[in-house]
């Protein structure tokens, strides 16, 4: 789909220390959560908000711990409105 590429390119400028293959994935799983809706008008609006918080979490994440590579993809965090983030921020990096 053109405009999630198109999104993929904006968030790999807004997010440069992100591994473009992290907002790929980020971007693709946050669109397949609209699967089998029935108004798809503003899905690419609504992956790109919820992409953008998933990789603003992330970037500060990577801010205060360094770079983490996120966990594998899992409905039920994005169901309950929640970003996936690899690995516990409260506990030092090994």
């Amino acid at each position: 789909m053109r405009a999630l590429s198109k999104l993929v390119e904006r968030l790999s400028l807004r997010f440069p220390h992100v591994p473009r293959e992290t907002i790929e994935s980020a971007v693709q799983e946050e669109h397949h959560t609209f699967d089998g809706r029935p108004v798809r008008a503003y899905v690419p609006i609504l992956v790109e908000r919820k992409a953008k918080t998933r990789l603003r979490t992330l970037a500060e994440d990577t801010h205060t711990h360094g770079w983490v590579e996120p966990a594998p993809f899992e409905a039920g965090h994005l169901e309950a409105g929640l970003p996936q983030i690899a690995g516990d921020p409260t506990q030092p990096k090994a």
